[in-house]
């Protein structure tokens, strides 16, 4: 590696960030070769990577836990789980958070004390770039502390897996399920297909620390249905699967037109349109279904693309649904980047 760039670690090894002179940051292929986690036992007075956690082969459950814990840790489940083991916290680039409506910096510790007080938090994401996903990483981290300090359930949603394989998810984070299971039984090339690199840390911190995984996402297959054929046109089942849905918000139309007019299509643009708001609509009932089973003290962290994270998109739609304190959070490298405008606030990852 050149004298002029600097490795970062993010979710040991599971995800390396390497920043050169000239601001790139990129995700390094070398983290192929990915060693185990380690982690300790927390309160048995064992320093931080003294033993390897069990089950952190491609072939293993992600951890040892008892039935205990494993009832609590999926989504479906009761009271936080206790948190048996933590991970290292992986090492990530430099970063601060920024208010977008009084435009300055915070401090990590001020972010997450702001996001602390929601109880939906949307950190969007470009699906393809490592600095977003070390955001958002950051971000968890953040708030897994003060929900343990608040006795707050946390739950980590994921527009990546379609709703119907949260049993699958539930399986996985009650170490049921190994990760190539995981990926298997959720046909993750076939219907996400970006690196799961970029998201194992994520996941797998969040599991360590006992937060349920919620698959937010809606069904490839119906999304598309209106796309090409529009709502009217569904079939009786896939008309079934809708939920309730507010296509005539005019703000976030045409939020979302400027952005597929930067990308050239011969589709129809009240169907796309529709379609996209059917993928909004899926994310947030499920998410504000699963705190309003939890009320008082939870807290769901959201991770989606961009445009899912936007207030008139997750987050008015869930308000919708009597989710009352909802922020939308951006991973940038600037300040100044114009998307940021549309956020509430900004994750900047240093370059």
């Amino acid at each position: 590696m050149s004298s002029a760039c600097a490795r970062a670690t993010c979710g040991a090894a599971s995800l390396v960030l390497v920043a050169c002179a000239g601001g790139r940051l990129v995700h390094d292929a070398a983290a192929e070769a990915r060693p185990p986690f380690v982690g300790y036992t927390r309160g048995a007075g064992s320093a931080p990577g003294t033993a390897p956690m069990e089950g952190d082969s491609p072939t293993a459950a992600p951890g040892a836990a008892g039935a205990g814990d494993a009832a609590a840790a999926g989504a479906a489940g009761g009271p936080r789980a206790a948190r048996s083991h933590r991970l290292e916290r992986p090492a990530l680039p430099p970063w601060h958070g920024w208010d977008v409506s009084r435009r300055q910096p915070l401090e990590a510790r001020e972010l997450g004390y702001a996001l602390a007080r929601k109880e939906l938090v949307c950190v969007g994401e470009h699906h393809d770039d490592p600095r977003h996903h070390a955001a958002q990483l950051a971000v968890l981290a953040e708030l897994q502390d003060r929900a343990e300090l608040a006795g707050r359930e946390l739950g980590l949603g994921l527009e990546m897996w379609e709703r119907r394989f949260q049993p699958v998810l539930d399986r996985y984070a009650a170490r049921e399920l190994d990760e190539r299971s995981l990926l298997r039984d959720t046909e993750w090339r076939e219907r996400w297909g970006h690196d799961y690199a970029l998201y194992r840390p994520i996941v797998r911190a969040a599991v360590a620390d006992g937060a349920a995984l919620l698959a937010l996402g809606a069904r490839r297959e119906l999304a598309r249905a209106v796309a090409r054929r529009g709502v009217d046109a569904l079939a009786p089942d896939d008309r079934a699967d809708l939920p309730e849905l507010d296509l005539d918000d005019q703000r976030h139309r045409e939020r979302f037109t400027a952005r597929m007019d930067a990308h050239p299509h011969d589709a129809d643009a009240d169907r796309l349109y529709a379609a996209q708001v059917v993928r909004d609509e899926t994310m947030a009932a499920v998410a504000a279904a699963w705190l309003s089973a939890r009320r008082p003290a939870r807290q769901l962290v959201v991770l989606a693309g961009a445009g899912h994270c936007e207030p008139g998109a997750i987050p008015a739609r869930a308000k919708r649904r009597g989710v009352e304190r909802v922020v939308s959070v951006l991973p940038v490298t600037s300040h100044d980047d114009p998307e940021l405008a549309h956020f509430d606030y900004g994750v900047v990852v240093e370059r």
